[in-house]
């Protein structure tokens, strides 16, 4: 579905799922696109697993880890106790304000976080 929906596959996938998910996020890539596996719920151990797929994507696999209930506390307490905050380049409050930052998030390279705010 995704290479229907983009016209040629995404990015970047972030896969939770593990061994059941990892040929479809693959699949769901543009050439040269990245998968982080975030996540095994599915398990970790995936049965005559073709390669060929990442090959000729030219894809790059990536573990990542987010940590545990401890890390996001003390995560939080350290972003509470030195006042950090996102920087929002550009904040919508409807659907229709929103396209504008969509198109201009995908014309620019830097990482920025753009909000959205739907009632």
């Amino acid at each position: 579905m995704a290479l229907e929906l983009t016209g040629g596959g995404v990015d970047h996938v972030l896969d939770v799922g593990g061994a059941t998910t990892m040929a479809q996020s693959i699949n769901a890539l543009r050439t040269g696109g990245t998968v982080s596996m975030d996540g095994f719920l599915s398990g970790l151990t995936i049965p005559e697993f073709d390669v060929t797929s990442i090959l000729q994507k030219a894809a790059t696999i990536r573990g990542s880890q987010v940590g545990n209930r401890e890390h996001f506390e003390n995560m939080n307490r350290a972003i509470f106790r030195h006042r950090l905050h996102p920087v929002i380049d550009r904040y919508s409050r409807s659907a229709e304000s929103a396209k504008p930052s969509h198109f201009w998030l995908k014309e620019n390279s830097i990482s920025v976080k753009s909000s959205f705010k739907y009632k």
